[in-house]
């Protein structure tokens, strides 16, 4: 009996800076290296990279033709509170503080085609901020602090977008 051949796809994983800084020769985002990605997914990280936008942008950089790249991360509204938040509490970096519409820009600018965003916070933030609460006072002091986000507008988020081919 024979099926369909299966082409072996090969994964890997680095634990470094996820933005290429120059500090680490074997960065996969380096512009020395020639190697590249027909896809690379970031899940739930790179609203701390500094910044998302040059991760983007070496990425992209790094994409084969047709290569995606995807990420589950945050978005947030556009208001004056949020980035109040955002300073008092120093998560993430203020540059990636951007909404839904301007996250698809800058993908856009950047170069991304067929650039998708979809919003899942109903399905993340409620059962997230629930768990959090139920896991003791200093969890539930974090938990309080998602969800004052939430209710100012903050999104998880499922974007992508693809290199065209050249």
């Amino acid at each position: 009996m024979s099926g369909p051949i299966i082409k072996p796809t090969t994964v890997d994983l680095h634990a470094t800076n996820a933005v290429h800084d120059g500090s680490y020769a074997l960065h996969p985002l380096s512009p020395s290296s020639r190697e590249t990605f027909d896809s690379i997914l970031a899940l739930d990280c790179a609203y701390h990279f500094h910044t998302r936008k040059l991760f983007l942008e070496q990425s992209f950089a790094k994409l084969s033709p047709q290569g995606s790249i995807a990420l589950a991360d945050m978005s947030f509204a556009d208001s004056k509170r949020t980035k109040i938040l955002t300073k008092i509490f120093g998560a993430m970096p203020a540059e990636n503080v951007i909404s839904k519409e301007n996250y698809i820009k800058q993908m856009q600018e950047i170069g991304y085609v067929d650039v998708t965003l979809e919003d899942i916070s109903e399905d993340v933030f409620p059962g997230f901020v629930r768990f959090l609460r139920g896991r003791g006072l200093g969890w539930w002091i974090f938990g309080t602090v998602m969800n004052l986000y939430y209710r100012e507008g903050l999104r998880f988020v499922i974007i992508s977008g693809t290199r065209p081919h050249i």
